[in-house]
């Protein structure tokens, strides 16, 4: 009966988490990357963006916007390459109210994924580690327990002890029980 291990649980754990997630997390920042990237295209003139998608070499881009609407808190998105005219860090973008809550939005289901994320990694991992044995993560956890390393069922752990070189030194020097 095999234990489980802080180490394997976290494995186990990531496994788990990242077949659950990765695919929803990468769809909702492709969606918001789109639609910025369309939101800061917008204020490009279109022979720009002609020029830039001949030849992209010879324009400077910038891959990150800040958008905010009114009075309402900055949002800051990457976007793919943008044409930009200026150098600077950071560039703010003025959008209307529903494009700033649809990208709101988006950054609201991207933290919610994350917090999920974060809570079923936790949870997998401290239950592997209290269900304490393959043999109990198979029977109450079974979901979990298809990830778990094959066990020999005719496998024994030997126990790593230098008595082979305890015994060498004691004859070296004449220790030898009576």
């Amino acid at each position: 009966m095999s234990k489980i291990t802080k180490q394997l649980a976290k494995e186990i754990a990531t496994i788990i988490c990242r077949k659950a997630f990765t695919e929803k997390v990468k769809a909702n920042e492709d969606e918001t990357k789109e639609l910025c990237s369309k939101l800061a295209e917008q204020t490009v003139s279109s022979e720009v963006i002609q020029f830039f998608k001949k030849f992209p070499d010879f324009v400077h881009t910038r891959s990150y916007f800040n958008f905010v609407s009114g009075r309402l808190d900055v949002i800051g998105v990457y976007t793919k390459d943008v044409p930009s005219k200026d150098f600077s860090c950071y560039r703010t973008i003025e959008v209307s109210r529903d494009e700033y809550e649809q990208i709101r939005s988006k950054n609201e289901t991207k933290k919610q994924l994350k917090n999920d994320h974060d809570l079923l990694f936790t949870q997998i991992e401290s239950t592997l580690v209290s269900l304490g044995t393959f043999k109990r993560v198979e029977e109450q956890f079974p979901e979990a327990a298809i990830y778990l390393p094959k066990q020999n069922e005719n496998q024994t752990t030997t126990i790593a002890l230098p008595i082979e070189n305890i015994r060498a030194i004691m004859e070296k020097y004449s220790v030898v029980p009576e």
